[in-house]
């Protein structure tokens, strides 16, 4: 049987289960993050290494939506707008809690996707407009890519105006708000490394180089973190090596089996379940973990 044969046989992950099974991964992490039970303690290293698999998961399938949907701009147009709902709806969760289970920094990968799909949109149409020879397209495109780093500024001019003797409820306000409707690429959940591996996933289309890339950027997280082991101060001062160059990190590589075993298919249409269930999951383990 060749590779191909073999690898055909064991495709047997749509879309759908691939997100179900990031879902589930997720959820088990979350336990661990947002809740402080005794299964949680218990399972603490486990529930983590398997919630890294969770958002490589996510992205790898993001990039073949990217791929295949009929609306980019639709596409972006929905994970900006979900993030923004969520952005609000831990604000509000925080403001109506806060007295009760505490004051959460959820964090909201939503805006690290929605970076990924403008980013691979903008350079695809930029070296199409370059192949064209259009040169005032391609300076459009690149007013849009300086221009979505404008939330960084405003970011910054945000956190220097506000006043330090705000109460908590007005800074959790602020800082909901800031956050929701002003997402800055530099401040998004798992960084530029994310988004770089999403946008390289894109330009090499076949899954097994994405796969291949996937796996040199793991394992150039895994030496990174064998280096921090030997010396924890080697990598001070760097997000991406303090994100990344984690021993618990490492794990995220256990997504790449599955992303092996996808098949190319969509499955179940039920997008909307997942961006529901990415906020509300958190409320209930809050609440009733």
């Amino acid at each position: 049987m060749s590779f191909y044969s073999y690898q055909k046989k064991w495709a047997v992950l749509d879309s759908f289960k691939v997100k179900s099974i990031a879902c589930l991964c997720m959820t088990v992490d979350h336990i661990v993050a947002f809740s402080d039970n005794d299964l949680g303690k218990k399972y603490y290293i486990l529930f983590r290494a398997i919630g890294r698999i969770a958002a490589p998961l996510f992205l790898f399938i993001l990039v073949q939506t990217i791929c295949h949907t009929r609306s980019r701009l639709n596409l972006l147009k929905r994970l900006y707008f979900a993030g923004v709902m969520v952005g609000l709806s831990d604000t509000i969760f925080n403001l109506l809690l806060k007295d009760v289970v505490g004051v959460y920094d959820f964090g909201n990968i939503l805006f690290t996707y929605f970076y990924v799909a403008f980013y691979i949109v903008l350079i695809e149409k930029t070296i199409f407009a370059f192949k064209e020879n259009n040169i005032y397209v391609c300076m459009k495109y690149a007013g849009l890519g300086a221009l979505s780093l404008l939330p960084c500024m405003v970011y910054r001019i945000i956190d220097q105006t506000v006043p330090a003797g705000i109460s908590i409820q007005q800074r959790i306000l602020v800082k909901g708000v800031r956050d929701s409707l002003l997402p800055a690429v530099d401040r998004v959940e798992y960084g530029g490394g994310f988004i770089v591996l999403g946008i390289l996933f894109y330009f090499v289309k076949e899954k097994y180089w994405q796969v291949l890339v996937y796996f040199i950027f793991c394992f150039v997280c895994i030496c990174g973190a064998l280096m921090s082991i030997s010396n924890p101060n080697i990598y001070v001062g760097s997000s991406f090596a303090s994100l990344y160059f984690n021993p618990m990190q490492s794990w995220m590589i256990l997504a790449l089996p599955i992303m092996l075993m996808f098949n190319n298919q969509e499955g179940k249409k039920v997008k909307k379940f997942f961006y529901w269930y990415y906020p509300i999951h958190r409320y209930l383990i809050i609440i009733f973990f």
